[in-house]
């Protein structure tokens, strides 16, 4: 016996999930039944789809996606299909749901017959060691959610355990609503009560880890704040695999704990406990009659009955939202095209689901940049299936139908947004601010999030710095409060641009910093982005380097074209004589603003070539495309002509200045007349 754990005194056994992933329970690890799920859901779009979607290339590029990511990969995608089915997402982990125990779990119910131990802590949602201890007959106490963890912290600090505690730190399998699966809820981390229960027993007793990889240390050093108790805590011993290379979380733990009070063992976790302890098996196990089953498939047909209990819009979203954080914005919009020209029925038109695929639809529309129905109507109709086709690519319908039809007011925001880029700002301004102030009322705090990221080109359109600040600032302590580091990222970019517009390039620079770090960590190419184009006028305007900031500046506006450049679909006119495939591009409204910076930091670089090119690339997409932005790229363009140019070339920036005033007026925004006004003092004509 390792001389940390002695014979007499009781000590803390820490169950994590390779206890139930050795026969004959067999239970998949957490990378196992997140590759049970995603395949279960792509083999649900098939079969939706008729086998008209890739699937086979979207499981390959999910798995990719989550592998390549360095901390905790399926948490994120737990996130994501929690955010598109909220509470039932948790329910698919009743799949495990089995009485199958294994040489773990009994073993510990012998220790536990024995006196030998204070208690049980496990991160498994599985109740195999409740199972197993039923069987043995002891007695003991389930603590799993924040209730429990209440009364489980005012008996440890009275020393008053009558029955042998069962901590499940995760939560547990028959109470869906206390399980722990996705990133956020990780971030925020673990009750108070609990972690000051963990902290007398850390005091109190030695810890023995079994089946547990020692992975949480590497994400989180403190992981239940071992990290922080070594210079008081009595120690532990860590089972290792033989063969397997010790996570560097556990290293540090050992150096911290010192060798006279950390052991790493090795052995087989099917044999170590009865080995160690001398335990003798049981000869009758009541449960052994199911090992015949295959586990594995048992668990995918429950995860099946469970998508095919979402319905087949939940599953779209689902899908969608995980494809596009994949990387494949077309696949993921052309699934959603599909569905909607092909695939849904009549039946699946309605309820909570369907407003998100409105949502998401509107929203892939937007990013875009398809926010007009450029056919009109006839009297007569006649040209009713050419306007269909057309509206059936505008992100205003789709946006609209899910806020009024199905209430989302993130989708009011997104709403704003689109009208704004149309250049409709003053209606912009009035819709985003009713379904902020909507969503201050209902207490709907991550909308009021998604609302302000949505309507940052309204601000950036209207040119206000100072109180849109306050206001991401207020989103960043809510993200903060919930453990959402996807939106506390974006969140970050953007309070770093609208710093850096304020002049407060210091408390910018963090921002941005901060932006990146996460954006990188969690593979955010959306926040990397953002963070980029921030970071580019950010070393214009603090002076930094105009030059650096050209060269930043051009990789992010090269990386919007591609996105404009890959088509999102082949479309065919059968009424055409010779119909050929036309492919579909998109036209990125976020490009607007990335080259109006890069124009400025252009112009104060001297670099005259990057100046003409970003202003005949903006005469195009302001003026075609996007008008919210037109009097910023005639502002651009004005400043550039008295800075450079002739009588002649005055004239015309008089010309623009006043073209300029029009469009606010006509717009509702407030903006342009006043800076057409400051610019207009620098005109000289002959």
């Amino acid at each position: 016996m390792n001389p940390i754990i002695k014979d007499t005194e009781p000590f803390i056994a820490f169950v994590g999930a390779g206890a139930s992933a050795i026969p004959p329970s067999q239970l998949p690890t957490w990378f196992q039944f997140n590759d049970l799920l995603l395949e279960c859901l792509c083999d649900g779009l098939a079969a939706y789809s008729n086998n008209r979607q890739p699937t086979d290339e979207m499981l390959a590029a999910f798995k990719e996606r989550r592998n390549r990511t360095p901390f905790f990969p399926p948490d994120f995608q737990a996130q994501l299909m929690e955010e598109e089915v909220g509470a039932d997402y948790f329910h698919v982990w009743q799949s495990l749901e089995t009485d199958v125990y294994g040489p773990v779990h009994e073993g510990l119910a012998e220790l536990a017959s024995q006196g030998r131990l204070s208690a049980i802590i496990t991160t498994n949602f599985d109740r195999l060691i409740e199972t197993a201890l039923n069987a043995k007959g002891i007695p003991f106490e389930v603590f799993h959610d924040a209730a429990s963890f209440n009364t489980l912290q005012l008996r440890s600090t009275s020393a008053e355990y009558p029955l042998l505690p069962v901590i499940k730190i995760h939560g547990s399998i028959e109470d869906a609503a206390s399980l722990i699966d996705t990133l956020k809820q990780r971030v925020v981390g673990r009750p108070e009560s609990l972690q000051q229960t963990l902290d007398i027993f850390l005091r109190k007793h030695p810890w023995l880890f079994l089946g547990f990889s020692g992975a949480d240390f590497s994400y989180d050093p403190n992981y239940l704040g071992i990290l922080n108790a070594a210079d008081v805590a009595k120690g532990f011993v860590f089972l290792a695999r033989e063969g397997e290379e010790l996570q560097p979380g556990v290293r540090q733990l050992e150096n911290a704990y010192g060798k006279d009070r950390a052991a790493i063992v090795y052995g087989d976790l099917s044999r170590w406990l009865s080995e160690t302890f001398g335990l003798i098996a049981s000869k009758h196990r009541p449960n052994l009659a199911n090992e015949s089953d295959d586990p594995t498939q048992r668990i995918k047909g429950n995860i099946k009955q469970w998508v095919d209990k979402l319905g087949p819009m939940a599953m779209v979203n689902i899908l969608y939202s995980m494809l596009k954080s994949s990387g494949l914005e077309t696949y993921a919009h052309w699934l959603l095209r599909k569905t909607w020209k092909s695939y849904r029925s009549a039946a699946e038109t309605q309820g909570p689901s369907y407003a998100r695929y409105n949502y998401n639809y509107g929203v892939s529309l937007l990013e875009a940049g398809f926010v007009y129905n450029r056919v009109s109507l006839d009297t007569d109709m006649n040209n009713f299936a050419e306007w269909k086709d057309s509206a059936d690519q505008n992100a205003y319908e789709y946006l609209a139908r899910s806020y009024s039809t199905g209430k989302l007011l993130v989708a009011g925001g997104q709403l704003a947004s689109l009208l704004a880029y149309r250049g409709e700002v003053g209606k912009a301004i009035s819709l985003s601010a009713t379904v902020t102030e909507d969503a201050i009322t209902g207490n709907e705090k991550l909308q009021f999030c998604d609302i302000a990221i949505a309507s940052v080109p309204i601000y950036d359109m209207v040119r206000v710095f100072d109180p849109v600040s306050l206001q991401l600032q207020r989103c960043l302590d809510i993200t903060r409060e919930l453990g959402d580091e996807p939106r506390r990222a974006m969140i970050c970019a953007h309070l770093g641009r609208f710093l850096t517009y304020g002049g407060h390039f210091d408390k910018a620079d963090d921002f941005i910093n901060e932006a990146d770090r996460i954006g990188q960590r969690l593979d955010l190419q959306d926040v990397i982005l953002a963070s980029q184009a921030a970071r580019g006028r950010w070393l214009t305007d603090s002076a930094t380097s105009d030059e650096d900031a050209v060269k930043l500046l051009q990789q992010v506006a090269a990386t919007l074209r591609a996105f404009n450049d890959t088509p999102l679909y082949s479309k065919v006119n059968l009424n055409l004589p010779d119909p050929r495939p036309v492919q579909i591009k998109g036209r990125s409204p976020a490009l607007c603003r990335v080259l109006l910076d890069l124009n400025r930091a252009a112009f104060f670089a001297g670099n005259n070539k990057v100046i003409n090119q970003t202003l005949d690339e903006l005469d195009e997409l302001t003026i075609e495309h996007f008008p919210g932005y037109c009097p910023h790229y005639y502002l651009a363009y004005a400043e550039c002509l008295l800075q450079h140019g002739d009588d002649k070339q005055h004239r015309l920036a008089a010309d623009l200045i006043n073209r300029t005033r029009l469009l606010g007026e006509s717009s509702g925004n407030p903006w342009p007349a006043q800076a057409a006004d400051n610019l207009a003092q620098h005109v000289r004509l002959g």
